[in-house]
């Protein structure tokens, strides 16, 4: 897509007398800047963005820029901790442990690239 991260550069300036809910704050718009840029730079593509190992919902809402995009934007996160809903739209789905020909083919299926599965010598 061509964009460099300097475009998602945001200067925050801290005051000697800001608190620490204020600096919180400043970091929160900060990324919520960066997220709106995400989304305009990829609206009109297909997204599909792996979010693997997440241990934190603070982590998801980093990268969760799809609400802003008109187009398709799919969020896959894999996570072992059971009580994490991204968003009202999310929807659960308990795996488990899959073979990697298997996990290979799931990957396949839901970047929608339509590139041939791998054989089963090629594992």
């Amino acid at each position: 897509i061509g964009a460099t991260t300097d475009l998602f550069h945001e200067e925050i300036y801290f005051l000697p007398d800001d608190t620490d809910l204020m600096k919180a704050a400043k970091n929160l718009q900060a990324i919520e800047q960066a997220k709106t840029k995400m989304a305009r730079l990829l609206n009109g593509l297909k997204v599909f963005l792996v979010l693997d190992d997440v241990w934190l919902s603070e982590s998801v809402e980093i990268f969760n820029f799809g609400e802003e995009m008109e187009s398709s934007f799919t969020l896959l996160i894999t996570t072992r901790t059971l009580d994490m809903f991204p968003s009202t739209q999310a929807c659960w789905v308990d795996i488990p442990l899959l073979r990697p020909h298997d996990a290979v083919s799931y990957f396949f299926l839901e970047s929608g690239r339509g590139d041939p599965l791998p054989t089963d010598e090629e594992f």
